[in-house]
């Protein structure tokens, strides 16, 4: 049976990089984003996703990438069930929104204000309270990958 390592955080906080250097480092990991999936109007293909992923036979190690969108449109209680394999990626509403800012390929859609009313309101802090491993991204990328790929390295062992 497959296993999910779900990957949640604001958006610039480093979900994206984390997981794609930990996919380049460990071919056995399998990114899967769940932005991709977001133009369905209902949310209802990532969802679908996660749970074809779930009741799969595959041995394979699925990242989950969880980008703003369904970390916003998701209900809790779908979180909730799978919080032992969940990691907060977190930093500050200042570094999130240069990040985000940096890689929009043309002017930003929204301002730093909007941003942090979207990426850390009650809601969304609720969320990122909910597993219980966190990594702060103000340190080197490969610090934070080690910390996330040792805590997948526990989920794997249970």
């Amino acid at each position: 049976m497959s296993k999910l390592i779900f990957f949640i955080g604001p958006g610039g906080s480093g979900k994206s990089t984390i997981c794609s250097h930990i996919e380049k480092n460990y071919p056995n990991l399998k990114r899967v984003k769940l932005d991709d999936y977001e133009k369905d109007s209902n949310h209802r293909l990532g969802i679908s996703k996660i749970e074809e992923l779930e009741k799969s036979q595959d041995t394979n190690i699925f990242l989950i990438d969880v980008g703003a969108f369904f970390q916003k449109h998701i209900p809790e209680n779908f979180w909730s069930s799978r919080k032992d394999n969940m990691i907060t990626i977190y930093n500050d509403p200042k570094f999130c929104y240069e990040v985000y800012k940096n890689r929009e390929t043309s002017k930003p859609r929204v301002v730093y204000k909007e941003h942090c009313e979207k990426e850390f309101n009650i809601k969304r802090k609720k969320l990122y309270e909910l597993p219980n491993f966190k990594i702060i991204t103000n340190e080197e990328v490969d610090e934070s990958v080690k910390k996330a790929y040792d805590f997948i390295k526990k989920i794997l062992k249970n």
